[in-house]
């Protein structure tokens, strides 16, 4: 909406680490993995647009 308001694009990346209905949740090792490899994607995304 914020972007809209400006007339301008954006983009966000999101990630889930923890699901709050099955109780399942990533160690911080897996956190920071899964993390290192979404910021690599938003990265090549970005250079992309």
């Amino acid at each position: 909406m914020l972007a809209a308001k400006y007339g301008v694009q954006a983009l966000s990346i999101n990630t889930v680490s923890d699901n709050l209905t099955t109780g399942e949740a990533l160690s911080a090792a897996e956190r920071q993995s899964s993390f290192s490899e979404m910021m690599t994607v938003a990265l090549e995304t970005a250079i992309k647009l």
